[in-house]
């Protein structure tokens, strides 16, 4: 597994780690020992690729929420990396990030992204 620049991490719903690697813009998947699983994505701005993911986090289903800094967006995938949807842009409005670089999920389905601002997203409601 070549790794380029780490800039995230999380623990899937079986233990598996998901790591997003910034300077090969994709995640690399590791199961719960550890070991190479697969990766997810490619670098570009459509459906599973990234600009840049500077955040990873995973809830209880295995829905993987990426913070895709340079395309200002998140997206959902599966953990098998199947596209589920995604929002954002670049700007300063409600649902815009300006280079945002920092993701977390509560226990409770709220997705908090940062940039200039700390933005909250319900996941089971947006």
């Amino acid at each position: 597994v070549e790794f380029g620049e780490m800039r995230g991490l999380c623990s899937g719903p079986h233990d598996e780690l998901i790591v997003a690697d910034y300077g090969n813009d994709k995640l690399i998947v590791f199961n719960k020992d550890l070991q190479y699983s697969h990766t997810i994505g490619e670098c570009g701005d459509g459906e599973g690729q990234f600009s840049g993911p500077v955040g990873v986090a995973c809830d209880k289903n295995g829905q993987v929420y990426v913070l895709d800094q340079l395309n200002c967006r998140v997206q959902v995938l599966t953990l098998s990396g199947d596209y589920v949807t995604a929002f954002g842009s670049k700007g300063n409005k409600d649902s815009q990030f300006d280079t945002p670089n920092v993701l977390a999920l509560s226990s409770t389905g709220l997705l908090y992204v940062c940039d200039n601002r700390i933005q909250v997203f319900d996941t089971k409601r947006d």
